[in-house]
């Protein structure tokens, strides 16, 4: 009798932050050699399962099995999984000596048969990896990266090493059209060449239905629907039709027509007119600064009471953005 090769099994998984039940007795069976895809909205435990999975964080209650180790065995299994939930790396480093570190500080053999490859061999297979994600030629530090280049590191650290299982978080954020092809035709690769199992959380699930071979949907830490790609696509629904039939939502394009129907307050309101000569008698040439407390102007139906308008500079709506690092 054959035996099913398992890369995941939960049992009742479970796992609580104080009051906050993240993850509600999780029962999944995953096989090795396949891509899924974990779809479910910001607050869904996707990332706690990670977390969970890599030993980041500890299950209240329930049991985990992981390449087909448990208990004490659990931290053998996890050098064979490479995670990417996090773009975070040394910012005076570039990419190449980040990966260097990175490779032995995890102590990750890049042979498949668990030998410890000779320096010479990792720094090959680290400027392969740098040429695959295409960062080859980026020479300065990960300080100076944009997203879209932190998340191609993420991703190369991840595969150091061929690992057995490789969980992806919100891969594609920050990627550009090209970048996020580059993305799936590497998944599918690997997957086919290596058969290296994929988890994958993405919003975009347009993008994530041409990479997975099954899909895991959770709301509110509990498992709703596990199917596999060919099911879903013998049926008349698409990936985010079917996601949203089991949350009770409905695809929408734009507004609802009752939302388009009601007048916009802030398109009702009229600031009084800008005196350009008295500002410019006062010997204040900024335009941008209001030296008349006129008050504003009540709503177009006369609802609102005029309120006092402070003198002083208006509010720098270009100084208010917020700034990604």
């Amino acid at each position: 009798m054959t035996m099913t090769a398992y890369l995941l099994r939960t049992d009742k998984l479970t796992k609580r932050y104080g009051r906050q039940l993240a993850l509600d007795q999780l029962d999944l069976s995953l096989q090795v050699g396949r891509v899924y895809g974990l779809v479910g909205s910001n607050g869904a435990g996707k990332t706690t399962f990670f977390k969970t999975i890599m030993g980041l964080a500890r299950p209240t209650s329930g049991t985990l099995e992981l390449l087909g180790q448990s208990g004490h065995g659990l931290a053998r299994a996890r050098r064979q999984v490479g995670l990417a939930i996090a773009p975070a790396f040394y910012p005076y480093l570039n990419a190449r000596q980040n990966l260097l570190y990175a490779a032995r500080s995890l102590g990750r053999a890049i042979a498949a048969d668990g030998s410890h490859p000779d320096r010479t061999n990792r720094r090959a297979e680290i400027d392969n990896l740098i040429e695959l994600v295409g960062l080859g030629g980026v020479k300065k530090h990960f300080q100076a990266y944009s997203m879209g280049m932190k998340q191609r590191l993420a991703i190369a650290r991840a595969l150091l090493g061929h690992p057995r299982l490789i969980i992806l978080d919100e891969p594609m954020n920050g990627l550009d059209p090209r970048g996020v092809h580059e993305l799936r035709d590497l998944i599918i690769r690997t997957n086919r060449t290596w058969q290296t199992s994929f988890i994958i959380s993405s919003h975009m699930l347009a993008e994530l239905n041409q990479v997975a071979t099954d899909f895991i949907f959770l709301e509110q830490g509990r498992l709703i629907d596990f199917i596999s790609s060919d099911n879903l696509q013998n049926g008349a629904e698409s990936l985010e039709q079917h996601y949203l039939g089991l949350v009770g939502g409905s695809a929408r394009t734009g507004p609802s027509q009752a939302a388009a129907q009601q007048p916009n307050p802030l398109k009702a309101r009229a600031c009084p007119p800008f005196n350009w000569q008295a500002n410019a008698d006062l010997g204040n040439p900024n335009p941008l600064y209001r030296t008349d407390p006129t008050a504003l102007e009540p709503l177009a139906d006369g609802s609102a009471q005029p309120e006092q308008a402070p003198a002083g500079p208006l509010p720098s709506y270009y100084g208010n953005q917020v700034q990604y690092v």
